[in-house]
């Protein structure tokens, strides 16, 4: 097998969403199976017309639909929903799409750019396109840009400043909202010279990444990630670029070793036993950043020693802290790292090591119960229930323990667990988009008729909710 190859199945098992711990709520999300223009079930639909240069109607011109959903909170992600071709009037159809949030591209070959609603070759600048199941059918119409791709080429210095042909280089698309198309055609491998290319870029911010073939091989022999998977040696490094249609030459990448991170696991303020210890592994992922593979490939996940002492490797940058395979009754509490909490803001890690952490769990984690009705007190099923911080700032974290969803079962009633301290929102709608309950400005929205509360350190709340029609 390739070291290409080894690559792509590093990417893809990796790609899948670790067990998170019982706080983090996911909203489980499938990517659609590409059909070409097959017909897919009765659904939301997105139709329109696509325009030359000159501003006239376009034949065969190829449309796609991008969904915004979420792996967790602050975790998006973009999954092909369906395609379509533009007829001899220049108009198109995708039908069968769920309700949600889309990006919408159309291009005429694979040798130029995609134009992205409304009308930009820079996906960073496109605009998203909201689909009901009030609306029926969003109405998007395109005219083409003819921007060449362009090709980034450099070299991979490693830490001692020597080129070096141990790592393959990924170009990770940067968005502002953090969605991420798919940049696994965007790779390479460096050759002895330490020197890459990467040719068919559409414009857009890039973060260029250089990754060890030596991690990558462990990655493929371990799945989806490991007990010290970041191998002796394996270095990293990044650097964001701009692509505006001229190819960017002469890039330099350097590497760095991952650092080691190291403290204490404790359970209600004291040591933890050796059977909780051996079933715990410890999980890093950034805080922030560019996401899609540079996100994935700094993954890292370490293991517990019988006396609850833990030593990992991680590389650099700012990072969260999480641990899985927590008992039903044990949640996060905190997370500090010399003596400062940095549980949900997360830490950054530099070129020293740092030795004293502590990850706190708890066997009194907080709950929220309580139960949702209409407006003549009837029990409301599957009603989603909503709890998120008065704090706007915590509304985009990664990993997220503040932001919370959970739906109510046949009797109206709900239980949310583990969720930290603070002052918090709670509502309750009757559906929601898929995804739609973590974006910010459906939040601030939503806000207005949220009920305020305020959770102590393992204390209990019973609400009432009255469900909030959409």
């Amino acid at each position: 097998m390739s070291l290409i190859s080894v690559t792509l199945l590093a990417i893809v098992l990796l790609q899948q969403p670790p067990k998170l711990p019982p706080q983090a709520i996911v909203v489980p999300s499938v990517p659609a199976v590409d059909r070409g223009d097959a017909r897919k079930p009765a659904g939301q639909s997105i139709s329109g017309t696509i325009l030359d240069e000159q501003g006239n109607p376009l034949k065969g011109a190829t449309v796609s639909a991008w969904r915004l959903s979420y792996l967790a909170a602050g975790e998006r992600r973009l999954w092909f929903e369906g395609k379509a071709t533009s007829d001899q009037t220049g108009d198109y159809h995708i039908d069968g799409l769920k309700p949600g949030a889309y990006y919408v591209d159309a291009k005429t070959s694979e040798s130029v750019a995609p134009t992205y609603f409304p009308g930009t070759a820079n996906a960073t600048s496109a605009a998203l396109v909201s689909v009901s199941a009030n609306n029926g059918t969003a109405s998007v119409s395109i005219r083409l840009l003819s921007i060449p791709l362009a090709k980034v080429s450099g070299a991979v210095l490693n830490s001692q400043g020597i080129a070096s042909a141990e790592f393959v280089v990924f170009l990770s698309p940067l968005r502002d909202d953090g969605a991420q198309t798919s940049s696994l055609k965007l790779m390479t491998e460096v050759d002895d010279g330490g020197k890459f290319v990467i040719d068919g870029v559409s414009p857009g911010g890039y973060a260029v990444a250089a990754v060890s073939k030596s991690r990558l091989e462990r990655i493929a022999k371990t799945g989806s990630g490991g007990v010290g998977d970041i191998v002796e040696g394996a270095e990293s490094g990044v650097q964001n670029i701009t692509v505006d249609g001229a190819n960017v030459d002469d890039l330099l990448i350097r590497t760095t070793a991952p650092v080691n991170v190291a403290g204490k696991i404790t359970l209600d303020g004291s040591a933890i036993t050796a059977d909780l210890a051996k079933r715990l592994t410890l999980y890093t992922a950034e805080r922030s950043g560019p996401g899609g593979v540079h996100s994935v490939m700094n993954r890292t996940f370490g293991g517990v020693s019988a006396e609850g002492h833990f030593t990992m490797p991680i590389v650099s940058g700012g990072r969260l802290l999480r641990v899985m395979g927590l008992p039903d009754a044990v949640t996060l509490q905190r997370v500090l790292v010399y003596g400062i909490d940095v549980t949900d803001e997360g830490f950054e890690v530099g070129n020293s090591d740092i030795r004293e952490v502590v990850i706190a769990l708890t066997s009194k984690p907080t709950h929220v119960t309580g139960r949702v009705t209409d407006g003549q007190g009837a029990p409301v099923a599957a009603a989603n229930v909503i709890i998120f911080p008065v704090d706007s700032r915590h509304w985009k974290l990664v990993l997220s323990r503040v932001l919370q969803t959970v739906k109510t079962s046949r009797d109206g009633t709900f239980d949310l667990t583990g969720i930290p301290s603070g002052s918090y929102f709670a509502a309750a709608v009757s559906s929601l988009a898929d995804g739609e309950w973590a974006e910010p400005a459906y939040l601030d929205r939503l806000r207005l008729a949220a009920t305020s509360i305020k959770l102590s350190d393992g204390e209990r709340k019973e609400l009432t909710l009255i469900v909030k029609k959409q």
